[in-house]
């Protein structure tokens, strides 16, 4: 279930799969963990066994909506691939990250988390002639705030993005529209003006050459106007669905928002983002 008031995407939905990390033996589980099931590997091969699943209970319910457990950046070169543009168009965005519940406990009580300079991981020789010592992680340079403040950023770098990019397809969509005019009148002059100026002006033979050219010409500027049309039906595709995309950004900022004033209520958030 999800929940928007805890600026949750009521489109969000998943599952938590637990599993345990002790093997299975006739007596019992093994006191000590695997680390097998850490490789990210096999984490990928779950997640895609995962997806075969939901895929074929959403067959099996009749629905046409289907999951896919890869990056955005593989899901849109596959589109790419396929030359569907309004799909690699609606993939073209930046991941969300998860809000899970400490960080909105650390923001609702005003306990922003402090970034440091950590040692982690094992003690190891880093270098010859020095002695054993952890890897150093400069933390405070990897910093991106809280973590509802960098799921701001994205959804709102998303929504810009989609704004600009679709202000891009209307010009494009303009010139378009003026190169369809152009065309337009080269079909009507080859086929009706330009015949009716020169059908008495030469001999048989170059009447006859000149009808052949005109018949060339004008199928050029067919040509070339049936290829716009598509284009433009394209660019018509690209504008509706990224239209439709770009209002379910706006839903999802509000969503934030409201998350955020109810996370640290004496905070004031209005007119934080221009959408």
């Amino acid at each position: 279930m999800t929940l928007p008031e805890q600026g949750q995407n009521n489109r969000n939905y998943h599952a938590h799969v637990m599993l345990t990390l002790r093997r299975a033996t006739p007596d019992g589980l093994d006191p000590v963990k695997t680390r097998e099931w850490n490789s990210k590997e096999l984490l990928g091969l779950w997640r895609a066994e995962w997806a075969v699943s939901c895929n074929r209970a959403l067959k099996r319910a009749g629905r046409t909506v289907r999951v896919d457990h890869r990056t955005l950046v593989a899901q849109r070169d596959e589109a790419l691939q396929r030359k569907d543009m309004a799909r690699a168009r609606e993939l073209n965005r930046a991941p969300e990250i998860h809000v899970g519940p400490k960080a909105r406990q650390a923001v609702r009580n005003q306990r922003p988390p402090v970034s440091r300079v950590r040692e982690v991981g094992a003690v190891k020789t880093r270098a010859p002639a020095q002695p054993p010592a952890k890897r150093v992680r400069d933390y405070p340079a990897r910093d991106q705030g809280t973590r509802l403040d960098w799921l701001e950023r994205i959804a709102v770098g998303n929504d810009t993005q989609l704004r600009r990019e679709l202000e891009a397809i209307t010009r494009r969509f303009d010139r378009y529209q003026q190169k369809m005019d152009y065309w337009e009148r080269r079909i009507a002059f080859w086929t009706e003006g330009h015949l009716k100026g020169s059908q008495f002006r030469f001999s048989r033979w170059k009447a006859a050459e000149e009808e052949k050219q005109r018949r060339q010409k004008a199928e050029h500027a067919r040509k070339r106007f049936r290829q716009l049309v598509g284009m433009m039906k394209q660019l018509e595709d690209l504008m509706r669905l990224g239209g439709i995309q770009r209002e379910r950004g706006r839903i999802r900022i509000r969503e934030l928002e409201g998350w955020a004033r109810l996370a640290n209520p004496t905070q004031r958030r209005r007119g934080r983002w221009r959408i």
